[in-house]
């Protein structure tokens, strides 16, 4: 059965399903209103909110590293399928799509086991349900970004859902992320994530004017 894990807060916020265990979320919908007032250099956050991951960036990665990361990913991927399809005309084998980027997962096999060390900072963009969008960066390693089942460049499925709690520090506009002031409840939004890394690899290419 559905829940509010796996839709989209923003474009679904009038069907929105909750299972009994996650009626106390309701309360966290609400506009991330940071984002629509006057600029503050520093403030807290009100209320608890329920976001949604709609990106996550290495920021110690330049755009260009990120870009021939992603390349070498989409081609080695498309080499492994092509492998396997010739090995099932010739053998009968299936195709293993678990590793086909353009699935819901999108994870090339190489990225399976990326090892994250804690001098790495990710920056979220995090999305309320009334569609408003925010950064969020990490104040020290989130361990829902460095847990066993994280992997690949994005760490988690896009649209897995992030509860912030009231009083999370807010500079500029811009969440600053602690453990003990998130809830990390999972889920994903399948059209976030289907052909993730061909998707990512353009938006890149266009945020640098980037041309062959």
């Amino acid at each position: 059965m559905s829940s509010v894990l796996v839709q989209d807060i923003y474009k679904d916020r009038t069907q929105l399903i909750f299972h009994p265990i996650q009626e106390t979320f309701k309360g966290a919908l609400i506009p991330y209103t940071h984002c629509l007032a006057e600029t503050e250099n520093l403030t807290t956050l009100n209320d608890n909110t329920l976001f949604q991951i709609v990106d996550v960036r290495d920021t110690t990665v330049s755009t260009m590293s990120l870009i021939d990361t992603i390349t070498d990913m989409i081609n080695a991927n498309e080499g492994f399928q092509d492998h396997y399809k010739g090995n099932r005309a010739t053998r009968h084998r299936p195709i293993i799509t678990s590793v086909d980027i353009n699935d819901d997962h999108n994870e090339p096999p190489e990225t399976e086991n990326v090892h994250i060390n804690n001098n790495v900072i990710y920056r979220l963009i995090l999305q309320d349900c009334f569609g408003n969008l925010c950064y969020a960066y990490e104040e020290e390693p989130l361990q829902f970004l460095r847990g066993p089942n994280t992997k690949g460049i994005f760490r988690i499925e896009l649209g897995s859902k992030l509860l912030v709690h009231g009083g999370t520090k807010v500079s500029i506009n811009t969440l600053h992320l602690k453990n003990e002031n998130i809830t990390f409840l999972g889920g994903r939004i399948i059209k976030l994530n289907y052909n993730l890394y061909k998707r990512k690899l353009k938006e890149l290419k266009d945020e640098i004017g980037y041309e062959i």
